[in-house]
């Protein structure tokens, strides 16, 4: 494991120390669990817009060597 050193407030220290009292748990678990709720939800977010990318792309796409107009006159509307 990783040793990090914050530095926090003295009155904000004492008042997560308590929180964590009443949880039955440390300050270093729920240091531990914040961060892995941050990073799996930052990871969650960046899947989804990978998703929606991946998607507009198929949308917008067309086959291979495939023409989007079926004659010329058809591109500028004549």
């Amino acid at each position: 494991m990783t040793t990090i050193s914050v530095t926090v407030d003295d009155q904000l220290a004492e008042q997560a120390q308590q929180v964590a009292a009443d949880r039955n748990t440390t300050l270093d678990d729920l240091v531990q669990q914040y961060l892995k709720q941050l990073t799996s939800a930052t990871q969650a977010a960046s899947d989804a817009a990978a998703d929606r990318l991946l998607q507009t792309f198929r949308d917008l796409s067309r086959p291979l060597g495939g023409k989007p107009y079926q004659q010329r006159d058809e591109l500028y509307d004549r």
